[in-house]
């Protein structure tokens, strides 16, 4: 039995404290299968012997790429941050508040937070083949995963596919999660798919900050894959945290004059390279993290806390020497005020309406039925 953070986190005990008193009808197959144990025992097989290799092997899989972490840290992060994301606001409010012993509370079923814990086990193992596609690779990765043996493949095949919707596209469509079931059953225990890969993918997108960063690497960057450094260094300068009582996510960067004065190269997704700066990927990316941020939301809507504004505050130095920051500054996305839009009606339409198209405005609409009038 595992005894690290699994059974410290919020989410992870929560579960695991309540398993033996609920198993029989929270879970599938009235407590033939023993799911804390599937849990448990895979979790340390991963962290064991696979976590540990998977930036190792897709650095082998493609030499210039230097992946951030991905080792069992990243898994625990991630962890993590889908326990702050599925607490219920009761349960935000008074830790929030710095209670002395905060309740967790979740409205997550039992079940849920199974399928939940090993999409998370689960959604970054395919990078070790390389990166490209790593989101459809998993299962390979569980058929030698022996401590998931008592779960039918129906399962392994479900958890797969919430763990391959944290990211990339399905068919070239990048809304991942809505191939997904909005609900399903197993006898008598109702879970939500889509609800599971929306904390995913937003836990994901939120753990991407200093910790993952090669701190040590970093201090001879020379060293390291060109191309690595863009995103090395976008998580070196990151502190994320999460105000779910307030809606709001932060994103707080510390970054260096160096790094700044000179572009970096960066992959892109045809094979080529680009020269981009750091200022230029932190903005790329946090109106990314502030797109992941709506586009999870709307399938995690039956938790009953929203999350509607994304602030980045931004802080420059000129070296590790100095105290003081040479430059500070901070934007707000989403803090909108009432959501006027410019332009007329058929424009604010056809700019934000899927499927409008502005055919006929009322004037040439009568025109045109004037004349089909006249023509009768």
């Amino acid at each position: 039995m595992s005894s690290d953070y699994i059974n410290h986190l919020p989410l992870t005990k929560w579960l695991l404290n309540g398993y033996e008193a609920s198993h029989s009808v929270d879970f599938p197959g009235g407590g033939k299968i023993n799911y804390a144990h599937v849990l448990l025992g895979t979790h340390d097989y991963l962290n064991n012997s696979v976590h540990p290799t998977v930036q190792t092997r897709a650095l082998l899989s493609d030499p210039g790429l230097y992946l951030t972490d991905h080792g069992p840290k990243h898994i625990e992060l991630v962890m993590r941050r889908a326990s702050t994301l599925a607490r219920t606001y009761a349960s935000a409010r008074s830790e929030h508040s710095k209670e002395k012993d905060p309740a967790f509370a979740t409205l997550l079923r039992p079940y849920e937070v199974f399928l939940l814990a090993l999409a998370i086990h689960f959604h970054d193992v395919g990078n070790m083949y390389g990166r490209a596609g790593h989101e459809q690779r998993i299962l390979e990765v569980m058929e030698n995963v022996g401590p998931l043996g008592p779960l039918p493949w129906p399962e392994r095949n479900l958890i797969a596919k919430i763990a391959r919707s944290h990211g990339g596209t399905i068919d070239g469509d990048k809304d991942t999660i809505r191939l997904l079931a909005t609900e399903m059953d197993d006898g008598d225990v109702h879970y939500r798919p889509q609800l599971i890969a929306g904390i995913l993918r937003l836990a994901d997108e939120l753990s991407d900050e200093h910790s993952r960063a090669d701190q040590y690497g970093l201090l001879t960057p020379a060293e390291l894959p060109p191309t690595c450094l863009p995103f090395q260094k976008y998580a070196q300068g990151l502190r994320v945290s999460v105000n779910l009582v307030e809606g709001r996510i932060l994103l707080g960067f510390h970054l260096y004059t160096d790094d700044l004065k000179a572009p970096l190269r960066k992959k892109t997704g045809a094979g080529g390279e680009i020269e981009i700066y750091l200022l230029d990927e932190i903005y790329s990316r946090t109106l990314k993290t502030y797109t992941e941020m709506l586009y999870c939301g709307k399938y995690m809507r039956e938790l009953d806390t929203q999350l509607n504004e994304l602030r980045v505050e931004m802080s420059i130095f000129e070296s590790v020497h100095h105290v003081d920051a040479l430059y500070n500054f901070s934007y707000t996305v989403g803090d909108l005020g009432y959501p006027d839009q410019p332009g007329t009606a058929t424009e604010v339409l056809a700019r934000l309406a899927p499927g409008f198209k502005e055919v006929k405005s009322g004037e040439t609409m009568a025109a045109l039925l004037q004349q089909t009038s006249a023509g009768k």
